[in-house]
């Protein structure tokens, strides 16, 4: 796993840190009659479209990122290698074929 995709897995768990926490001061604060149970459900389902747009987003950015710098560096890709055995395959069972 590279530094990125930890930074990634790092901040999805900060964030379900932070939502965990969140919960648990609005529930408190409702105890205390300082927010209605409505406002707190509005101020989670606010946070939990926040926070999976942001996971869409940042997954989208990272998955960029790769394609762009796997691209650049002129990596092989999978199906490309999977090209080039075919092909060498082929060309083994013609040699067989003509010896």
């Amino acid at each position: 796993m590279n530094i990125l995709e930890k930074f990634f897995y790092i901040s999805l768990g900060l964030t379900v840190d932070l939502g965990k926490k969140l919960g648990e001061t609005l529930d408190s604060l409702v105890k205390e009659s300082k927010i209605s149970e409505l406002d707190a459900k509005k101020i989670k389902q606010e946070f939990e479209q926040t926070t999976q747009r942001y996971s869409r987003d940042i997954r989208s950015k990272f998955d960029e990122f790769i394609r762009k710098t796997l691209e650049s560096k002129k990596f092989v890709q999978h199906s490309d290698l999977q090209d080039i055995e075919k092909r060498i395959n082929e060309l083994e069972k013609k040699i067989e074929q003509k010896n």
